[in-house]
């Protein structure tokens, strides 16, 4: 299986701290009326919040399978909770104590505490650092249906509504029924004893504790007091006698928090209820118990105290939710047919898919709106205001009811459940599907009504069911990176066809490309091929020709000079961009040490020779990448002394074939004025077999010694000085500049470096700093060496992906925006891919351990 790490600073995605210590405008005119000394209910969200916006970009670019998906969102999201509510969940019990808190429950789907404290205790704990922000708890209410017509007796055969949505055609025609996926709703609870879907109820195949949720306590397997929710999961999944389900062949779990009260005074039901569906086992190596889809018929709107409009209290526990692997969907409201109608959180509008709010038509064709549908735009503004996203039947739906029977409701509460049981169908064709592009598709898949386009009405269209599920199974391009090279629309070109690639990028040597298709050719000039980071490929003009599967390119001709020119990368075919695929791996060229200063000396030294003076020490006044580098001179800005012979000396580093040295420096040290190529000081950089003789390295690749120095033994100005003149040096002033040798001659060796620093008796300058000391070379296979990556390119994602090492627990994928670092470490984790959109210049290397 396909493996896929996205944390960053070493452990995980964290993102900025916010305003700590504020209460929210609803909470402000929650608590204007109310005394210091009352009791209220808050949700205090955490300063420290995981970037599950940025780690679901990461995972949903890389097509992570889903298990490997909710592994990682639901470790990250608990790590976040349980490290930064330490201290608030230390000194509550102390307040507790006194009398000031009542009590608190503690959560990680949305990284908050729900606390029940006095008012002025509240304002205490919101002004705390650790705390972003406290809302007031809200008791959220369901969408009551509009129409409820009783009937006890079952209408046999496929309800129009679900015929409508095109489920039978996915049933009969495409053999699907939604066996394998999982749904749920989040509703007044459901009846478990339905004859429509009991046997389905996931209670029968796993423990009680995985399969129902009951928020108000009493209740230990499902039950529905009021019958919406039952209604609500008819539609989804149910089938008996008569087909009122669309996707009848799934099995379900339900939880009951809408419109029954509240369960513990210490919690928030619906952040309770997010957190058991993200994870029902408590398990985030497991999948089996997460549901594929929820559907939520409940909101809030201005009839509620405390509500502020595009009310945004549980957008995060919805996107971690979503992220973790579960696709939620949201009946838009029966406030209609005004516009601006939508209850929050459905009129969330902070992307083309959140919140993913579906409008009700009557249920047969042509599926005219219904006159209380709730309508676009947000409240919410910006450039996704559009609403609903989708729509479906809503008007007289027969399904479930809490007495065993039947019974016909209208609202945008039985819209939503068509929608769910449509996902519950794709997941069960496609299980690895994620939350968006299941979104994604159901959108593009829909059968435009009203307006062309989206609109305010319809959303997107009418779903289709069949279009759905038939795009997931026959692979449809949705953010799919298979390999293909495409120019004429139909995969491999054709024999004796030219494609004109215009590629140029820094290289070193040449090198085999295996993996891509096509028949390539360079009209002028050398073409380039860098695996997206600093393993390189290249040659001259001439034709490079597909040979027999599988396809390989062979490079032809010598190389060009190193670092020649800076990326580019584009492909014409005839004179017009077509989308295309390139998958290619070249050697193993890779960075197998790097030292960035950031972690201490190490096992570096410095001293000065016999007579002489040192001034080598970490510095934070000037680094090339992040904070801290070496510096020969005084502290912070100040010039170095007189007589400097000062030596910085690495510890010992075996040299791979075909190795470079690379570092990173600026200097600003003496020069002479009558001499401008002449140095009274500066520095250079020394190799040594043993730790004792010491040899210059000479030769750069790139950025080479720009100054000799002046003195000579035997008289002369200056009279003093640690080097022997015509030495060459680095002086005069530069800022910061790459520096690269050739270490071939030392492949296979174990050497150290040396970084030389001397001045005269004369004026001091600012001196030498050093950063982020790199070599490359070719690799072997033991842990921490650099692995051979393949970089897919499809628009408009760039793939690094890399074969597993059979013995590695796991891979570190660092980052560069120059080829030699310095590196970031942007991926430590167990899957082996990678995946970014196109943008900037940016070198890759991967490590396994």
């Amino acid at each position: 299986m396909r493996k896929l790490a996205l944390m960053l600073a070493g452990t995980m995605l964290l993102a900025g701290n916010l305003l700590a210590g504020r209460l929210s405008p609803g909470l402000e005119l929650y608590l204007a009326d109310k005394a210091d000394t009352d009791e209220v209910k808050v949700m205090l969200s955490m300063a420290e919040q995981a970037d599950i916006v940025t780690l679901n970009d990461q995972l949903h670019r890389a097509c992570a399978p889903l298990a490997e998906r909710h592994e990682l969102v639901v470790a990250t999201l608990q790590h976040t909770a349980r490290t930064s509510q330490a201290a608030l969940l230390a000194d509550l019990p102390e307040l507790q104590t006194q009398g000031l808190v009542a009590g608190w429950t503690s959560h990680w789907i949305s990284n908050m505490v729900i606390v029940k404290a006095t008012v002025a205790t509240v304002r205490r704990l919101a002004a705390r650092s650790d705390v972003e922000q406290a809302e007031v708890d809200l008791v959220v209410s369901m969408i009551e249906p509009v129409s409820i017509d009783h009937d006890s007796q079952p209408t046999r055969g496929v309800q129009p509504g679900v015929d409508g949505v095109e489920a039978d055609r996915v049933w009969y025609e495409l053999g699907i029924f939604g066996e394998g996926a999982l749904v749920g709703c989040m509703d007044t609870g459901v009846m478990g004893s339905h004859v429509a879907f009991a046997s389905r109820w996931q209670g029968n195949f796993a423990p009680t504790s995985e399969a129902w949720l009951d928020l108000l306590g009493g209740n230990p397997t499902p039950a529905d007091g009021y019958g919406h929710g039952t209604h609500v999961m008819g539609t989804i999944c149910g089938a008996s006698s008569d087909t009122i389900g669309v996707a009848p062949g799934a099995r379900w779990l339900a939880t009951n928090p809408i419109d029954q009260g509240t369960g513990s005074e210490f919690d928030n039901d619906v952040i309770a209820a997010l957190e058991w569906f993200a994870d029902p086992d408590g398990n985030p190596g497991t999948t089996d118990d997460v549901p594929d889809v929820v559907q939520n018929s409940w909101g809030v709107n201005e009839g509620f105290s405390g509500y502020y409009d595009c009310d945004s209290r549980w957008w995060t526990a919805i996107d971690n939710c979503e992220a973790a692997g579960c696709v939620l969907t949201w009946s838009a409201g029966n406030e209609g047919p005004g516009g601006t109608s939508l209850r929050s959180p459905a009129d969330r509008a902070d992307s083309p898919y959140n919140c993913f709010s579906v409008g009700s038509t009557l249920h047969d064709p042509p599926f005219t709106i219904s006159s209380f549908s709730s309508r676009g735009p947000s409240g919410c503004g910006g450039p996704y205001a559009t609403k609903p996203e989708i729509c479906a039947p809503g008007s007289d739906i027969y399904s479930a009811y809490n007495n065993g029977g039947y019974t016909t409701m209208s609202g945008t509460s039985m819209a939503g459940p068509h929608i769910a049981g449509v996902v519950g169908l794709m997941r069960s064709a496609n299980p690895d599907l994620d939350v968006d592009t299941i979104k994604e598709i159901l959108m593009s898949t829909a059968t435009d009504l009203g307006s062309t386009g989206e609109d305010n009405t319809y959303g997107w269209g009418f779903v289709n069911a069949y279009e759905a599920v038939l795009a997931v199974m026959t692979g449809a391009v949705y953010h799919d990176h298979a390999i293909t090279f495409d120019t004429n629309g139909n995969g491999i070109p054709e024999a004796g066809e030219t494609v004109e690639l215009d590629v140029s990028i820094r290289n070193i040597g040449s090198e085999t490309i295996t993996g891509a298709t096509g028949l390539l050719s360079s009209s002028s000039g050398w073409i380039t091929f860098i695996n997206d980071y600093s393993t390189y490929a290249a040659f001259g003009p001439g034709e490079i020709q597909v040979n027999d599967t599988p396809y390989s390119l062979v490079i032809s001709g010598d190389a060009p000079p190193i670092f020649e020119t800076s990326l580019q990368f584009t492909l014409t075919v005839d004179g017009s961009d077509r989308e295309f695929v390139i998958d290619f791996t070249v050697g193993q060229r890779e960075l197998y040490y790097i030292y960035d200063c950031e972690a201490g000396a190490g096992d570096w030294t410095h001293d000065a020779a016999g007579g002489w003076n040192d001034q080598w020490h970490l510095s934070t006044e000037d680094a090339y990448s992040p904070a801290t580098s070496w510096k020969c001179g005084d502290t912070a800005t100040g010039t170095y002394m007189n007589s400097l012979d000062a030596r910085l000396v690495t510890g010992a580093i075996e040299v791979n074939p075909a190795s470079h040295l690379v570092f990173q420096h600026r200097i600003d040290a003496e020069v002479s004025g009558a001499f401008p190529d002449s140095a009274y000081d500066g520095g250079f950089v020394e190799i040594s077999t043993d730790g004792v003789n010491w040899t210059q390295l000479t030769g750069a690749l790139s950025g080479g010694y720009n100054k000799t120095f002046r003195w000579e033994s035997g008289g002369g100005s200056p009279a003093t000085h640690p080097f022997q003149g015509g030495t060459r040096c680095f002086s005069g002033s530069f800022g910061w500049q790459e520096t690269v040798f050739d270490l071939e001659a030392y492949a296979d060796m174990t050497v150290q470096f040396r970084f030389h620093f001397g001045s005269d008796s004369g004026a001091g300058l600012e001196g030498w700093y050093v950063d982020d000391v790199a070599l490359w070379g070719y690799v072997g296979g033991t842990p921490g060496d650099p692995l051979v990556i393949t970089i897919a390119y499809s628009d408009p994602y760039v793939v690094v992906s890399w074969d597993p090492e059979p013995t590695a627990t796991g891979y570190k994928v660092f980052r560069s925006s120059e080829p030699y670092g310095p590196f970031e470490l942007i991926q430590d984790g167990t899957l082996n891919s990678y995946s970014t959109l196109p943008g900037g210049q940016y070198f890759y290397h991967v490590t396994w351990y």
